[in-house]
């Protein structure tokens, strides 16, 4: 018998095969540091399988002040089950309209008991 992790990962994979074709590639580019005028350098795009929400948003953040928000992405685990990626707010992420803004915040959804890894990441772009 499994335990909680396996019955949480469980439910999460029939909610990703659920969505599955809702989802839309979107490019994900970490951030690597800043050169020496101070502008950030980030890594090759990766494409990334993801559900998106488009359009003006407002949610209470971690620390109560209200977060604007142009887009809502929600990263859930890959097929083979790997967590999904660890998006910071320094990253830059690409929507498949074109939009690409500051990463206002960074949610990672139910952790695995087992692992510690978030089943989902929410990222909010503002």
């Amino acid at each position: 018998m499994g335990g909680l992790g396996s019955v949480f990962a469980d439910a999460v994979e029939a909610a990703r095969l659920g969505v599955e074709s809702l989802h839309v590639p979107i490019v994900w580019r970490a951030w690597r540091g800043q050169d020496l005028a101070g502008e950030p350098e980030v890594a090759d795009g990766v494409t990334l399988s993801a559900l998106v929400n488009e359009g003006a948003q407002q949610r209470m953040g971690p620390d109560g002040r209200v977060v604007n928000a142009k887009a809502c992405v929600v990263l859930m685990p890959s097929a083979s089950g790997e967590a999904p990626p660890a998006v910071s707010l320094r990253d830059r992420l690409t929507l498949p309209s074109g939009l690409s803004g500051p990463i206002v915040e960074v949610e990672a959804v139910a952790a695995n008991p087992d692992t510690g890894a978030p089943f989902a990441r929410v990222v909010w772009i503002g």
